[in-house]
């Protein structure tokens, strides 16, 4: 699936050949396309300079549904686990059910739009000293903040999401710390230099 301005083309790569094209897919730039994985068979999600996400089936590319819940471009698609996260230049992360395609959650950390949305691991020690691996969900916006949240989706609950803002709280007060921290060991550097 290649975007472009508005259509979709499905491209088959090993024939080098177009399987098929869905003309005015959106009204304006796709920013973002990626595969979800459902027991009906694959879905394809967009996001777009128009404000919404469509939802294609991959099979044939039919619509089957479009989400205007963003009041500004989509940007960024991340599936991860039974949900997908977008991004966009209105400053938040929404979080859908990816079965349901209903928005449960919706992030507002970013100052200014986001830019990206991916998944990273980090080794940590439990509380008995055992290697634990978190998955974490990452974002950066043109703010230049980088938020990171930890993740499993098979516990995810209302818990969980009460946890978030703690968590990026903390995250935050952490990162501005050991900026503030750099910025001070740089002024050093360069006053030794001088």
């Amino acid at each position: 699936w290649i975007g472009g301005f508005c259509n979709l083309t499905v491209y088959h790569c090993s024939a080098s050949s177009v399987i098929y094209e869905v003309a005015q897919a959106h009204n304006d730039l796709i920013n973002s396309i990626i595969v979800v994985p459902t027991p009906e068979g694959d879905q394809i999600w967009t996001g777009s300079n128009d404000r919404t996400i469509k939802i294609w089936k991959a099979s044939d590319g039919t619509q089957i549904r479009s989400l205007g819940v963003h009041t500004s471009r989509v940007t960024c698609l991340l599936n991860f686990g039974p949900h997908v996260w977008t991004g966009s230049w209105d400053k938040s992360i929404i979080i859908f059910d990816s079965q349901s395609h209903q928005p449960i959650y919706e992030l507002n950390e970013h100052e200014d739009s986001v830019k990206v949305l991916l998944t990273t691991r980090r080794s940590q020690h439990d509380e008995e000293g055992h290697d634990i691996s978190l998955v974490l969900v990452t974002s950066a916006g043109f703010d230049g903040l980088v938020c990171q949240w930890s993740y499993a989706h098979d516990h995810f609950s209302d818990n969980w999401l009460q946890n978030i803002a703690q968590e990026k709280a903390e995250f935050v007060k952490s990162m501005k710390e050991r900026q503030q921290k750099r910025l001070d060991e740089l002024g050093e550097t360069v006053e030794k230099e001088l």
